[in-house]
């Protein structure tokens, strides 16, 4: 059974009656899975739908047509208090995401909001965070990035995880953050996607291109294993 499974998924923005507006379609008719411990690139031009697509799946749109299943399990169908556990969308970072004065705090909240234990020193490490006495607003972007994927990556550790764009990805310090999140999250079993514009060097299972509301899955030099 696959981990991740999209059925004929459509979804339209529907126009307000007052704003006198047309509806538009982002996605139609997509269908695509992922199986257990599988990563993938999402590839797509600005306002191709990716984030869209990582909406959907996240729980936070419903499509218009067709259906999203976790497990097996209507993604519609989960309980809102357990979806986080389920799926997540990790949407582009801000300052707004953070809501305690170090990342100590920060890492204690996710951890008591979870229900699962706060990471090991060693695996905060990968993450080339500062001091944990550190105020998040304090950090640079690409930082933010990197605690955005330490919270919910590794102390969340949703079935499904949405990563919606990478910060800086040319750093090596985002690309061991990020190599680290996939490998573990393939050891674990779960599935995850990154959207982005471009290829990566970073090696993904599945490679996914989203264009004129179709998602395919071109060939790509980028397919891989994290088992070498």
């Amino acid at each position: 059974m696959s981990l991740l499974r999209l059925d004929s998924v459509s979804f339209r923005y529907v126009a307000r009656p007052e704003s006198q507006g047309r509806d538009r379609a982002v996605l139609s008719d997509v269908s695509f899975e992922l199986q257990a411990g599988e990563s993938a690139l999402v590839l797509g031009d600005n306002g191709s739908g990716k984030s869209t697509l990582g909406r959907l799946i996240g729980g936070l749109l419903r499509p218009t047509a067709g259906s999203i299943s976790i497990g097996g399990e209507p993604l519609d169908r989960v309980p809102v208090r357990a979806r986080p556990s389920r799926s997540i969308y990790v949407s582009q970072v801000s300052y707004l995401q953070f809501f305690r004065a170090t990342l100590a705090d920060e890492i204690t909240l996710a951890a008591k909001q979870s229900g699962h234990p706060p990471p090991p020193e060693e695996t905060i490490a990968r993450f080339s965070l500062p001091s944990l006495e550190t105020n998040p607003r304090d950090l640079t972007y690409p930082e933010m990035w990197r605690l955005q994927l330490l919270l919910l990556g590794g102390v969340f550790r949703p079935s499904v995880m949405f990563i919606d764009e990478i910060v800086a990805p040319g750093a090596p310090a985002q690309r061991e953050a990020l190599e680290f999140t996939l490998s573990q999250r393939h050891a674990q079993g779960r599935a995850t996607l990154l959207a982005y514009q471009r290829p990566l060097d970073t090696r993904f299972h599945r490679v996914f291109r989203v264009d004129g509301g179709a998602v395919t899955a071109p060939e790509s030099v980028l397919r891989g294993s994290f088992l070498t």
